[in-house]
């Protein structure tokens, strides 16, 4: 019996997936979870054999309740070796929090969208924007490890679709604050295995590709592609 590959020679051999849930996936819940919850769903996705693991954000406890338990979780959290965890972090204050709580990866949140910008941050893209660089600055002097997220990548709901130079420069920029690797997402999960090769293209000239991500959400069943046509760009990172 003959057997067929599903994705295109070329394609890396190996990925690494970064299991974002317990930040990304929690803090949109209704239900608050205890912090023991948190720590066994922790534990079992190291069991599972995870390697990089977001978990939790250093927001306002009062803008996201969901995930008011960051220092008590990282203070609970029993590392497994080879496990990175890392944490979300808004601003200097967030940073100052999870460095005091032992956290030695942070992430930080900004998007190519400039509505989105303005309705969710209430700053332009370029403020927000501008705003990571001392955080950032600030991680490095710690000899944290950086990861820098940006939403909107493909379209958002106000502006209709993203232009890919925007994310190029926008990326470019989080990068040469000091970022490790940027994770690009497609927030809506509106995007086609043809926007990702054209965006790739778009940004391969300005960044390494070797430090992009990917975050694909599954809204119209098109995600796994968009992994396929990402892999098959040289990409090997991507968020679940």
């Amino acid at each position: 019996m003959r057997r067929y590959c599903s994705v295109p020679l070329g394609t890396p051999t190996r990925i690494t997936i970064v299991e974002v849930a317990p930040r990304d996936g929690l803090q949109a819940e209704d239900r608050v979870l205890s912090t023991d919850l948190k720590l066994e769903l922790l534990e079992r996705l190291a069991d599972a054999g995870h390697i990089a693991i977001e978990a939790t954000s250093f927001v306002s406890p009062k803008a996201v309740p969901q995930l008011a338990d960051a220092e008590e979780l990282m203070r609970r959290l029993k590392r497994r070796a080879g496990v990175r965890y890392s944490a979300l972090v808004p601003n200097e204050t967030g940073l100052e929090r999870a460095i005091s709580s032992g956290v030695h990866q942070i992430a930080v949140f900004a998007s190519a969208s400039e509505s989105y910008s303005r309705k969710n941050l209430n700053r332009s893209r370029d403020d927000a924007l501008a705003g990571y660089g001392p955080v950032i600055r600030k991680a490095k002097d710690a000899r944290l490890r950086v990861r820098g997220y940006l939403s909107m990548v493909i379209a958002d709901p106000w502006d209709g679709p993203t232009d890919p130079a925007v994310v190029s420069v926008a990326s470019k920029r989080l990068l040469d604050f000091g970022c490790d690797e940027l994770s690009l997402g497609d927030t809506l999960g509106v995007g086609t295995p043809g926007d990702v090769t054209r965006l790739v293209g778009a940004i391969r000239g300005a960044i390494p590709i070797e430090k992009v991500a990917f975050h694909f959400h599954d809204t119209y069943g098109q995600a796994l592609a968009n992994v396929v046509a990402a892999m098959s760009e040289g990409v090997t990172t991507f968020d679940a």
